[in-house]
């Protein structure tokens, strides 16, 4: 997996170092850790149980999945998201 995709919101992966499948359900989130704020690829939960709080959610990026399993939804509208959310990185690095 290139570490510049973007998957869209229902995608279900597996993760490395877990038995669990996830569903992606957020985009580019920051999650505050020992180290200051860090931003993360994706928070996700587990499948198929969806949403059961906060503490079980996860962040994680792009090369810590494993496969994906099945890809969510996209369309020109994600497409227009995945292109401004790169320009966004892109302004930031530079």
């Amino acid at each position: 997996m290139n570490k510049n995709d973007i998957l869209p919101a229902g995608t279900i992966v597996k993760v490395r170092l877990s038995n669990e499948l996830y569903m992606i359900v957020a985009h580019k989130v920051f999650k505050k850790e020992s180290k200051g704020l860090l931003l993360y690829d994706y928070c996700a939960v587990r499948y198929p149980f969806g949403f059961e709080g906060f503490n079980e959610m996860i962040v994680i990026n792009n090369d810590f999945i494993k496969y994906v399993l099945h890809m969510g939804y996209k369309d020109e509208e994600f497409e227009d998201y995945c292109k401004v959310i790169k320009s966004k990185i892109k302004r930031k690095g530079e």
